[in-house]
């Protein structure tokens, strides 16, 4: 199932997440639409990201009952 795949996903990334020392913390990532971003702004753009779907989801469940 997809939500089962989506969660065990995002448990394999908190783990790689929590394993990570204050200098890795410290990292940047380059993006194409953004440019040199740090590693801490891209997760909690992964958090914000998952969120705003979950959000949309639940209205569009609330929408159709």
């Amino acid at each position: 199932m997809v939500v089962e795949r989506l969660l065990a996903l995002r448990a394999e990334r908190l783990e790689a997440l929590a394993a990570l020392t204050e200098e890795q913390w410290l990292r940047t990532g380059v993006s194409a639409g953004k440019g040199v971003t740090p590693l801490t702004a891209i997760t909690c753009h992964m958090c914000w990201h998952d969120t705003n779907h979950l959000a949309q989801i639940a209205n569009n469940l609330a929408a159709a009952r």
